[in-house]
């Protein structure tokens, strides 16, 4: 082989192919193996122009070679090309003429390199940098306090607590654009919902005629899936996207109502519920839609969600629905990226329409009890009458009875609806709120161990000895 050409050192036969063809002399280096020790001998006073592929493997592969090389040859040289700029979708130097590098090019550009070059990189994924945080953007309601965009959330209960009724009641102020009891619809205009009714059907056309006929909307974007689906099969969900598209829909809510009929896997499975849910994730990913999935308690209601803890670990929000008679209660007992709301009640009305009778949940503009903050108020004024003591503290004023907060949670607590975990979490939110409006005065670090006592003028008792 002539030492006054250069001869270039290729990743492949492929490329050497191309190279010849267009009237060089190359050879490779075996692929994806770094070049034979025992030939590095064949290149002893040779013109070197290595040719790699343009990716991780490739730019360590190139570096090795130049590095075993350079002592040994005449001359060594190494550039990505340019001109098409060699990059991930002009990988080798066969792409590179097929995206329109030429001869000439080719002969400018060994002419011009002098040494190895170092490819520029781009990180395998995205990794923000703090300027990056700061411009990114907050996250958006579907619904304010209840429903974020792009999320997945859960909205459980016992076996007749009302669970479809408030499932439903919130699809329809989405599909209407209507605000759900006070709380906004963030929608220029109405998105669409699909509701899979996986318990059946049957009811509602009447449940849908009933909240027509109270609120005298129009319901145009509410599509209803009247059997159960199981989002265990990824065909299944295949299917879904498909007919989402075929309808163009702008999916803004996707209802499972409930998982136990939507799902074939079992509840205590970590593994099979992750795998629901990732099902699901696949269908709010492809439209940026937020799911709701309606699921129940176990025996003991206040355990929480039925099944794997791994379903309220993977939800950004959990709603609890509690019922009394004909009042429903909805409760936030998990909003990853905002506080939690308080309590809100609904009085389960019974609505007449064209053709039957059935309940929608309708919000008491002015309801009769008196707010948890009062409640809260009078019974920690009613302790420390009855049961409050003298406590030594430079933040106590002198001769002002206290109670210890986890004593006033032992009392109160029941006065919360919900699972133990969110009576303990409606505890907490009272208690701040009372002593962020400087209603509540407290000293002592750890919630444990604070003492409380009332600001003079929500007094009603003499709580003096």
């Amino acid at each position: 082989m002539a030492n006054n050409k250069w001869v270039f050192l290729c990743e492949g036969e492929k490329d050497c192919s191309t190279l010849a063809k267009a009237g060089f002399v190359a050879t490779t280096f075996g692929g994806s193996s770094d070049l034979p020790a025992e030939a590095l001998k064949y290149f002893k006073d040779m013109k070197v122009f290595i040719c790699g592929d343009y990716d991780k493997a490739g730019a360590k592969r190139v570096k090795a070679t130049y590095d075993a090389l350079l002592p040994i040859a005449k001359e060594v040289r190494h550039a990505w090309l340019q001109e098409p700029l060699q990059s991930e979708a002009v990988n080798d130097v066969t792409d590179w003429f097929s995206h329109g590098g030429t001869v000439e090019k080719l002969r400018d550009q060994v002419k011009a390199a002098k040494e190895y070059e170092q490819m520029t990189l781009k990180p395998t994924h995205t990794i923000f940098t703090y300027d990056d945080i700061l411009q990114m953007p907050p996250p958006r309601w579907l619904v304010s306090n209840y429903l974020l965009e792009n999320s997945t959330a859960m909205l459980i209960g016992p076996s007749g607590s009302y669970k479809s009724f408030a499932a439903l009641d919130l699809s329809l102020c989405i599909a209407t654009g209507m605000d759900y009891h006070s709380n906004r619809v963030y929608r220029v205009y109405p998105a669409d919902v699909l509701y899979v009714a996986g318990e059946g059907s049957g009811g509602y056309r009447a449940r849908i005629g009933a909240w027509k006929e109270h609120y005298k909307k129009d319901i145009n974007q509410f599509y209803l899936l009247p059997n159960p689906l199981d989002f265990m099969k990824e065909e299944v969900v295949d299917s879904i996207i498909e007919d989402i598209d075929i309808l163009k829909l702008n999916l803004g809510l996707f209802v499972v109502d409930t998982l136990a009929r939507c799902n074939s896997g079992e509840e205590n499975s970590a593994s099979d519920m992750s795998k629901f849910i990732n099902n699901l994730d696949r269908i709010r990913i492809h439209t940026g839609c937020t799911i709701l999935i309606v699921h129940h308690t176990g025996k003991n209601a206040s355990l929480g969600a039925r099944g794997s803890s791994s379903i309220y670990a993977a939800m950004d929000t959990s709603l609890e629905i509690a019922k009394q008679e004909m009042i429903m209660t909805v409760t936030c007992d998990k909003q990853k990226d905002a506080p939690p709301f308080d309590q809100q009640q609904f009085t389960m009305q019974e609505i007449n329409f064209l053709g039957g009778t059935s309940l929608v949940p309708v919000l008491d503009d002015n309801p009769i009890q008196v707010s948890m903050d009062d409640v809260m108020l009078e019974k920690l004024d009613e302790m420390l009458a009855q049961e409050g003591v003298l406590q030594k503290h430079v933040d106590i004023p002198a001769d002002q009875t206290v109670i210890n907060r986890s004593r006033l949670r032992e009392v109160t607590l029941d006065m919360f609806t919900g699972t133990s975990n969110t009576k303990s979490k409606g505890f907490v939110r009272v208690i701040e709120r009372l002593i962020a409006t400087n209603k509540v005065c407290y000293t002592g670090n750890a919630r444990s161990n604070q003492w409380l006592w009332l600001k003079e003028q929500h007094k009603k008792n003499d709580n003096k000895f």
